[in-house]
């Protein structure tokens, strides 16, 4: 019991620790809105997605109010349950240290995607870990007890992670790791894959039951193989792309979680991987994360927050891996070994908790105090080099992107090379004004319309 309280409450400390105080991220609004006018019977937002985690959102905002910060609450519970979920399963298949210790990990190893924890912000992904993860371990078990509930209630939790982002579908790979292959001609096994396969179609069809059925799956795949023709543009290494190079997923790890943490994290999942293979939990977990990883880095379309597709089995397993160092370790060497991982593998937790608890708005979040703090009266805002996505939910003040837009006082410039500024632009603001440095973003605040120094600066 003492376990499960530590865990929950380390969990609910990175999930709801200042849940209002972080910017909000690019497609938060899009999905709090999209639920909310689901269960309002409004099911037209967003068909590009799956349904079941827009419906959670909005059940969640009819209960205890609409909004982004309502909304992120229920993000916190996704992540707690995750973590205990995780929790329950390392421990029956590793051990209760290797249990607390990979659910940890899971929990805080910082994973900062935009402003906040991919998990903390008001997206699919943490609803299709959620069940993905679940339904994996109910197998896991269906496979040690063979009782029929449990491939039911499988099939029907990893439909519900497909249901919430279709790239789930992939943790199928994983699933194909608790068949008992050798058993293939027992009339169990042959019941348990049935029921496993009915529950899933069953839950798909009533998800999609409001939406239209096949016809808005069909529109769904339209979509996606639209998107994926056209391209996303990514910024990767330094570089822009239209369509993501296949190694993007693992550079956006790298940048999301930290290069050194994801070093400590990756080395000890193959310790763990190496020494517990012949688990089956071990090979699932593997599965789990290579399956989604290779099947997404030949996807075009690529963004940071996609690599919680793969990295949370990888996150379990490097528990797993440290505590299997420690227990191991006989001699000196080997001790020290294990002391170095052990602490490597602290710099993930470590960066993750100290995010959160000092979590605070940045950057464009703070353009509307610095123009309530300047005696100059306020305008139009125009912003260069950063993408819409970012500005328009966090800037009250009213937003541009043309530079002719008459009343433009403000000018704030980011950093994003997908959108670059015209150079005439930069010189003429800097030469009037210094900028206010706002992590990163430089914000001018002119004492008159940018129309008006731009034609002043012509006339010179």
């Amino acid at each position: 019991m003492l376990h499960v309280v530590l865990v929950a409450a380390v969990a609910a400390l990175v999930g709801f620790w200042g849940l209002d105080q972080a910017n909000i991220g690019p497609d938060e609004l899009i999905y709090q809105d999209a639920g909310l006018r689901y269960v309002l019977g409004d099911t037209t937002p967003n068909p590009e997605h799956p349904p079941v985690a827009k419906y959670l959102l909005g059940v969640w905002q009819l209960v205890f109010g609409a909004g982004v910060t309502s909304a992120r609450v229920l993000m916190g519970v996704v992540l707690v349950a995750t973590t205990l979920v995780a929790f329950c399963w390392a421990r029956a298949a590793f051990g209760a240290t290797a249990g607390v210790v990979g659910a940890i990990m899971l929990a805080t190893t910082h994973r900062v995607s935009g402003a906040d924890f991919i998990d903390r912000q008001v997206l699919l992904d943490p609803f299709s870990v959620l069940f993905g993860l679940s339904g994996l371990a109910l197998l896991w078990h269906w496979e040690r007890q063979r009782r029929m509930a449990g491939a039911l209630a499988a099939g029907a939790l990893l439909a519900l992670g497909m249901l919430s982002k279709a790239s789930a579908a992939t943790l199928l790979i994983a699933a194909l790791a608790c068949v008992p292959w050798r058993e293939l001609g027992r009339r169990e096994v042959w019941g348990a894959m049935v029921a496993f396969a009915a529950a899933g179609i069953g839950t798909c069809l009533l998800a999609y039951a409001p939406l239209g059925g096949l016809t808005a799956v069909q529109a769904m795949l339209e979509f996606q193989g639209a998107h994926a023709s056209a391209g996303h543009p990514i910024v990767v290494a330094g570089e822009t792309f239209l369509h993501a190079p296949w190694y993007a997923l693992v550079w956006f790890a790298g940048e999301v979680v930290g290069w050194l943490a994801l070093a400590a994290v990756v080395g000890s999942a193959l310790i763990a991987a190496g020494v517990r293979w012949r688990d089956r939990a071990t090979r699932v977990l593997v599965l789990a994360a290579t399956g989604p990883l290779l099947v997404l880095s030949a996807s075009p379309v690529a963004l940071p927050h996609y690599t919680s597709a793969w990295l949370w089995p990888v996150l379990l397993l490097s528990g797993v891996g440290v505590v299997e160092v420690s227990r191991r370790a006989r001699s000196r060497i080997a001790r020290v070994v294990a002391g170095g991982l052990g602490a490597l593998l602290l710099v993930g937790p470590w960066t993750g908790v100290a995010h959160v608890v000092s979590i605070a708005p940045t950057g464009v979040a703070r353009v509307d105090a610095a123009m309530a703090a300047d005696p100059a009266p306020d305008g139009v805002v125009l912003t260069v080099q950063l993408s819409p996505w970012i500005t328009d939910p966090n800037i009250d003040a009213a937003v541009t992107e043309d530079e002719r837009a008459p009343g433009i006082t403000a000018v704030i410039v980011g950093d994003d090379i997908r959108f670059p500024a015209p150079p005439a632009l930069l010189d003429a603001v800097a030469a009037v004004e210094e900028p206010l440095a706002l992590d990163g973003v430089l914000v001018y605040l002119l004492d008159e319309e940018l129309s008006t120094l731009i034609g002043e600066g012509e006339a010179r």
